[in-house]
């Protein structure tokens, strides 16, 4: 019996074996297919956050302008300012961040894709 139990076990440590074999296999032939998607993906995604960081932070200089001009009316434009402010300080280091990552995906792939494989292995 236990010679039986054996043999059944045998075979299937074989398949998982093959099966494991095969399916490295296929993903071997499929990594620069992978590898080419996921830099169009990272640039589009960079460009587009790029764009939307860059588009609020034009629309907070213009709100601040606004609200600096506007100050003096009986309006109380101070959460314009506060707005400006922040969406100043946070949106242009965000914009330059993007671009510059969208920049890097089209100069130096194989160095963003060190960085993306470390950010994984952290």
């Amino acid at each position: 019996m236990n010679e039986a139990l054996l043999a059944q076990l045998t075979e299937v440590v074989e398949l998982a074996k093959n099966g494991v074999i095969k399916t490295a296999t296929i993903v071997e032939t499929q990594i620069p297919d992978i590898v080419s998607q996921l830099l169009k993906w990272e640039f589009i995604s960079s460009i587009v956050c790029g764009i939307a960081c860059l588009l609020i932070f034009i629309s907070a200089v213009i709100i601040f302008i606004i609200s600096v001009k506007r100050l003096n009316d009986s309006d109380g434009w101070v959460g314009g300012i506060i707005f400006g402010v922040v969406g100043i300080v946070a949106c242009l280091p965000g914009s330059i961040y993007e671009f510059m990552n969208a920049i890097k995906i089209c100069v130096a792939p194989k160095v963003y894709l060190i960085g993306y494989i470390q950010s994984f292995l952290q």
